[in-house]
């Protein structure tokens, strides 16, 4: 004999329905954290990948005002844009004469007119970047060489 089959007690009604809907929403809220994981990883990678490339643009900035003449160098100013891959870098470019006794840079007048080296320094910063790429290194004169001042370069 069979026995026949009990139907749910009207408390347990639409029990398996809410089971489903939580258990959606606790999918939902790990794969919403899995997701915001993955955006994240990717925007650091994006903003390494930039910054490695911001280093690149400021050391042939370096190597390009390393191949400039030294009377060139002095009090020099220039801002330029390169652009890498469509990204667009803003590289900064300063040269000054130093005078190694005192390590400030030389005012160029009389009595000062020898500098011992120059001191260049190439600033790299792009759109959305959180701090510039900066590189400074020195160039020394040749022994010999008579690095000229300002004064010297204008003509009679």
């Amino acid at each position: 004999m069979s026995t026949p089959a009990q139907s749910p007690s009207s408390g347990e009604d639409g029990f398996a329905l809410i089971e489903v809907l939580v258990s959606a929403l606790v999918l939902a809220i790990v794969a919403a954290g899995v997701m915001a994981l993955l955006q994240a990883t990717t925007r650091s990678a994006a903003s390494e990948r930039r910054h490695a490339e911001a280093y690149a643009v400021a050391q042939e900035d370096q190597a390009r005002l390393r191949s400039l003449r030294l009377s060139y160098l002095n009090r020099l100013e220039q801002t330029r844009t390169v652009s890498i891959d469509g990204n667009e870098f803003t590289v900064e470019s300063q040269g000054i004469f130093v005078n190694n006794t005192s390590g400030q840079p030389s005012s160029c007048t009389s009595g000062e007119t020898s500098a011992d080296y120059v001191r260049i320094t190439s600033t790299t910063t792009w759109p959305g970047g959180q701090q510039p790429v900066v590189i400074k290194s020195i160039v020394s004169p040749s022994n010999g060489s008579k690095v000229r001042t300002p004064a010297e370069l204008l003509p009679d």
